[in-house]
């Protein structure tokens, strides 16, 4: 018996327990075992679809965001370049859907994309394929600058900035400063006639600003096509802070720093213009190039460059010259006079060319105001009908406007909101920028830069004027520079910063997607939405030219016009920042001549005394906005006052 005993309880300890019944009604096959890690990805990506219909409905609900910007004067009296319209803000908040859909497609396409995107991205910034790399960022944005200018700009102005640049770039090309204006006589006192908003007609007639950027675009002009050396100072850009950012950062870095400034949308859309800005921005990236050369190498043609980029800049705006250039003008000058007895021809030299600098603006000054210290700009603002004096300060401005401390913070603070979705294009452009201040290895020259960021946010805290903002905040697009290249150093330290989540290579790996995801979905969002704004803008601008072509106003014709003055019945005068009328000139050979609209008998008595034989017009505006183009002899209006429309 006890031999047998055993032998049952191996047989019984071997008997196997049958399974429990299984309800088939939530039965999982082997793969959906490992379905949760499998179909995470799904997930993420099936969010990503519901953010895309998200904005897409609210585009749709908001009308293409072609009404995305305001002008003139809101219901409260307040000019709307001192506000962020409605519109603009729905956008914007709008816009921060693509926040989460770009982080959720970097968790969805992360085991898909990461691999082949990070081989393309080593491939690219190989020795050998870095120059064409740049090369290309330079190809694709000129065409995109072409396409900005030609079909979404229509070659109009944004603002009357432009005018004026290319008006005297016409008299240039005419071999003068300035024309001569017309007679201030009683009763018909024929100089106001020819008064425009950004022009000095006070014996002569000139642009307020610094004659430098008309020189820039004076081959373009002579060529045909004015838009011609804003795409060459853009293109050159480019190349530019490659250059630079490979001596900060790096080869890599300064390739990243190239495409990034290659697909900004403030760079790209202010670049399809004709303002100062672009001429300025790349003249101020080669004198930082040529400075940081200055500093590292011995040579004295690098000095001699950097002074040079430096007049040039201070001759298109000067007062953004100093705040952008000034920081690095004097720590480089320190740096030179510790070591006077070696760097003697460096210091002569950079010397030589401020002196110079300062030398062209006097004589301009001179020839022009017949005073060496008195500017365009002081000649427009500072005599004549308007009580308008100093452009900084607090108090009475142009236009009605009252400068406040409050009002100096509140613009500051809108134009930091669309520096910040202007710079790239995303929700949070500056996410890198905020990188780079929690980085504890920050180098001296980036604090060099960033301290013109904080100078010029200073100095134009003081200004009346917050600049417009159809291409981006104007008035600050110079910074960009600096701020796409601490972008860069921010790119370089984010991994790092996410350590205490993940893994160092897997927070780069997911920094590049971020990085790709957010330009692709900038691309779909941003930057189409603002080129429909910008194209509205166009065809608004162009009323006035459509108009004349469709009543069938000849070619050689006088057009009288209060051009910004639309009679409307909602009290907004304006639906764009262009103002003005068209430049033109008898001196210059224009055929279509346009001057103020002072009613009719003063016009007959003008057009019969310099345009004998002319047929003139008048362009009065509807109610609803509208142009309608009437012959003098048939316009109601006998007269007008003096300085009528100007409201300065």
């Amino acid at each position: 018996m006890s031999q047998e005993k055993p032998e049952e309880i191996r047989q019984e300890s071997t008997t196997e327990t049958p399974p429990p019944p299984v309800d088939e009604t939530f039965d999982y096959v082997e793969f959906e075992k490992k379905s949760p890690q499998r179909l995470s990805r799904w997930f993420w990506l099936q969010w990503c679809v519901l953010l895309g219909i998200g904005f897409a409905m609210l585009s749709i609900l908001s009308g293409g965001f072609a009404n995305m910007h305001e002008y003139g004067w809101s219901d409260a009296g307040e000019n709307r370049v001192l506000l962020i319209s409605k519109n603009e803000m729905i956008f914007a908040v709008g816009l921060l859907a693509m926040l989460p859909l770009v982080v959720f497609l970097v968790i969805g396409a992360e085991h898909w994309l990461a691999g082949p995107l990070g081989r393309l991205v080593e491939k690219l910034a190989q020795p050998r394929r870095r120059r064409l790399v740049v090369v290309a960022a330079m190809m694709v944005a000129g065409a995109l600058l072409f396409g900005a200018a030609k079909w979404v700009l229509d070659y109009q102005p944004v603002t009357d900035d432009e005018n004026v640049y290319l008006f005297q770039s016409r008299i240039l090309a005419a071999g003068q400063l300035a024309l001569p204006s017309l007679p201030d006589v009683e009763p018909l006192r024929d100089r106001i006639f020819e008064d425009n908003i950004f022009l000095v007609n006070n014996g002569k007639i000139f642009g307020q600003y610094p004659v430098g950027q008309s020189i820039a675009l004076l081959p373009g002009y002579l060529a045909g096509w004015p838009h011609l050396m804003p795409l060459v100072f853009a293109v050159f850009s480019i190349l530019g802070l490659y250059l630079l950012g490979s001596r900060l950062y790096g080869p890599k870095g300064g390739l990243l720093a190239a495409v990034l400034l290659a697909i900004s949308p403030t760079f790209l859309a202010t670049s399809a213009t004709l303002l100062s800005h672009s001429t300025t921005l790349c003249c101020l990236i080669w004198f930082f190039y040529f400075a940081h050369r200055t500093w590292k190498e011995t040579g004295w043609v690098h000095a001699l460059l950097a002074g040079f980029f430096f007049l040039v800049c201070f001759q298109v705006r000067s007062a953004t010259t100093l705040l952008a250039a000034g920081p690095v003008g004097i720590a480089l000058a320190v740096f030179l006079l510790r070591d006077i007895k070696r760097q003697w021809l460096k210091i002569l030299l950079l010397a030589l060319l401020v002196g110079l600098t300062i030398g062209i603006s006097l004589y301009f000054n001179y020839q022009i105001n017949g005073d060496y210290f008195k500017t365009n700009y002081h000649a427009a603002w500072g005599e004549g009908r308007t009580p308008f004096k100093h452009p900084f300060g607090f108090g009475k401005g142009a236009w009605h406007m009252v400068h406040s401390p409050a009002q100096g913070f509140w613009s500051a603070w809108d134009n930091l909101l669309r520096l910040n979705w202007w710079l790239l294009g995303w929700p949070i452009s500056l996410l890198f920028v905020i990188a780079w201040l929690l980085r504890r290895d920050k180098k001296s020259l980036e604090w060099l830069g960033f301290s013109t960021v904080l100078l010029t946010f200073f100095a134009y805290y003081f200004y009346f004027w917050p600049g417009v903002s159809d291409t981006g905040p104007v008035l600050y697009y110079e910074l960009l520079a600096v701020l796409i290249l601490l972008t860069v150093s921010g790119i370089e330290a984010a991994p790092r910063l996410l350590l205490a989540w993940m893994p160092r290579q897997v927070a780069a790996r997911r920094v590049m997607l971020f990085i790709v995801f957010s330009c692709l979905a900038a691309f779909f969002t941003f930057h189409q939405y603002n080129a429909r704004a910008l194209h509205r803008v166009a065809e608004n601008v162009a009323q006035l030219e459509k108009a004349l072509e469709d009543f069938g106003v000849p070619d050689r014709a006088v057009i009288f016009t209060n051009y910004y003055l639309k009679n409307t019945t909602d009290k907004n005068y304006q639906d764009s920042w262009v103002v003005g009328r068209p430049m033109t000139s008898r001196l210059l050979g224009d055929k279509q001549l346009f001057y103020v609209n002072y009613g009719r008998t003063r016009d007959e008595e003008f057009a019969a005394k310099y345009h004998p034989g002319l047929p003139a017009y008048v362009v009065t505006w509807n109610q609803s906005g509208r142009p309608e183009v009437v012959r003098l002899e048939d316009y109601q209006v006998a007269l007008f006052p003096d300085n009528f429309p100007d409201s300065r």
